[in-house]
């Protein structure tokens, strides 16, 4: 299977897929948006919304993706009907 976008939804769910498979970017935002204090505590608060977001966002990306999987190349992997 060639890597090429075949579509712009075939490309929508590469693109959905490398945020979902990704590993560093949410240690990046949990840096910036969960203060530590000077024992290096997380603060509880800032780190429960952290992840009540983080999990809202990743069903929403993941039920784009599962809608987009139709609508890929007939030889993708991932292809369904």
């Amino acid at each position: 299977m060639s890597d090429r976008a075949k579509s712009v939804r075939h490309a929508k769910y590469e693109i959905l897929s490398e945020f979902v498979n990704a590993r560093e970017w949410p240690q990046r935002a949990v840096r910036r948006l969960v203060p530590k204090d000077r024992k290096g505590k997380e603060d509880a608060i800032a780190r429960r919304r952290f992840d009540k977001a983080f999990n809202d966002l990743a069903k929403q990306l993941m039920t784009q993706r599962a809608r987009l999987k139709k609508y890929l190349p007939p030889d993708h992997v991932d292809f369904e009907e």
